[in-house]
């Protein structure tokens, strides 16, 4: 993280980070991170998780299949409420939000939505060969195609 801080010194404020979650064990690592950055950055959290998944099909095109019910994006609700307010004493926090659709979609228009400096996301770095040439990588698109900067983290970093 250090040497994260002396490159954010040269740039402009970090005002606003936003975390997308993926509700799991690493989700509380990765936000635990940002939560420390964001208070040395005296930046506001904006928490997202994106429901729905991201289908290769045979023509290499994705789509998304929307196979969260009700009591599903309920239940993401309440965790990602969780998520926050357990840590809400330590930083600013912005409402927590719920969107479904393709991940790398939803992420990018939100950054513009909350006018987010900095994106900090995990990614499971597990994918390789066929897997993540068909589905590729949502941190990896995020970080190509976002007008901000993106700070990935795996699981080893997001421990540290």
């Amino acid at each position: 993280m250090a040497r994260f801080m002396k490159y954010a010194a040269g740039m402009n404020p970090t005002r606003n980070i936003l975390v997308p979650i993926e509700l799991g064990p690493q989700a509380e690592l990765v936000l635990d991170y940002a939560v420390a950055l964001a208070t040395k950055l005296h930046a506001k959290l904006h928490l997202l998780h994106v429901a729905g998944q991201q289908v290769a099909t045979t023509t290499g095109a994705h789509a998304v299949a929307a196979t969260t019910d009700d009591d599903t994006l309920e239940h993401c609700q309440h965790e990602l409420e969780l998520l926050a307010a357990t840590r809400a004493n330590q930083a600013p926090f912005g409402p927590t939000m719920l969107r479904v659709g393709d991940e790398t979609r939803v992420i990018l228009r939100t950054v513009n939505e909350v006018h987010a400096d900095l994106v900090v996301m995990g990614t499971h770095g597990k994918r390789s060969g066929v897997s993540r040439l068909l589905l590729g990588s949502v941190a990896e698109s995020v970080a190509r195609g976002g007008h901000c900067p993106v700070l990935v983290l795996g699981a080893a970093q997001a421990a540290a």
